[in-house]
């Protein structure tokens, strides 16, 4: 499978992300050969970028199984697809930056035409321009750990782990609608951080008061998070109710990288809890939680079980 990446710069034209996924530079000669492609299947990725994928790197999945004559006609795992938005979450769960890929083309390598050629696609593509995610090679092992929480989260977790199911698709959803507005990515991470504490009641202060307890290691970011959150959350009130928005709430809006970063770390720290199997669901967490973080010593126990210190 390989896609167009929006938004993406590095200073490698190749990035190796583990699991056959990789982040290559968007050039037609190396692709001829790896895809054994003519002109007519490349022009469908060139078209695919004057529609909106701009960008010079593009993200390639890799699915490899033995031949045999179950699968002899098959075009594609069916895998791809799934990998690049476990990818596309892994990348996102990293760092900032508005990375996106447009439609994802499957096409099954042949060094003979047995009469089974051709390509199918996935997704589509729009053009949603945003701050410039930057990735380097360097960078490659902490993807990779971020990925495997991803994939170890879906393959064993997910029964028992609903609410973070909704949280991730909820942060996906900050970069993947269709019609992109700034209104509704404060929607989709204020839902994520309600998905993940499943809390019904007193919601802007709880929210605010759990997420910036677990995240700061100290007084001054505990104020500064909790002040943040809330800012955050009252904007999405005004958003929901349809009242007029304040000057100080549009500016919000027109910047909300601040609110993201507290979602995406704290995704990352509740996957990392989930790994380490101190809480066996979510209902178990939740019922323990606000005890735990009253007390100094199974707070900061916590805290280590998630890797934020």
């Amino acid at each position: 499978g390989i896609a167009n990446i929006q938004n993406f710069s590095s200073s490698s034209n190749f990035l190796d992300l583990g699991d056959g996924i990789t982040i290559r530079g968007r050039s037609f000669e190396d692709l001829r050969i790896l895809l054994k492609w003519g002109d007519d299947k490349l022009k469908l990725l060139e078209d695919d970028w004057s529609q909106g994928a701009f960008g010079q790197h593009v993200l390639m999945v890799e699915q490899k199984f033995p031949k045999s004559p179950d699968n002899f006609i098959s075009m594609s795992t069916g895998l791809e697809w799934a990998k690049a938005q476990n990818a596309l979450m892994g990348l996102r769960l990293l760092k900032p930056g508005e990375v996106r890929i447009g439609r994802m083309f499957h096409s099954r390598p042949a060094s003979f035409n047995v009469g089974i050629g051709g390509v199918s696609s996935t997704g589509f593509t729009v053009w949603h321009p945003g701050n410039a995610y930057h990735l380097e090679p360097a960078e490659t092992d902490d993807f990779r750990r971020v990925y495997g929480l991803i994939q170890n989260f879906h393959k064993t977790f997910s029964g028992n782990w609903t609410n973070v199911e909704v949280a991730l698709r909820s942060f996906s959803s900050i970069y993947d609608r269709y019609l992109h507005q700034a209104e509704d990515c404060i929607l989709d991470a204020i839902t994520a951080l309600e998905a993940l504490f499943g809390i019904s009641n007193e919601l802007s202060f709880r929210l605010a008061f759990l997420t910036a307890t677990i995240l700061s290691r100290n007084d001054d970011e505990r104020v500064n998070g909790f002040q943040e959150i809330k800012k955050y959350y009252k904007v999405r009130n005004a958003i929901v109710h349809g009242k007029s928005l304040k000057a100080e709430e549009r500016l919000a809006i027109t910047n909300d990288e601040p609110l993201r970063a507290h979602v995406r770390r704290l995704l990352v720290a509740v996957l990392n809890l989930i790994e380490s199997g101190a809480y066996s669901s979510s209902s178990h967490l939740r019922e323990n939680l606000e005890d735990t973080i009253l007390h100094s010593g199974r707070l900061q126990d916590l805290r280590q079980k998630m890797r934020l210190v």
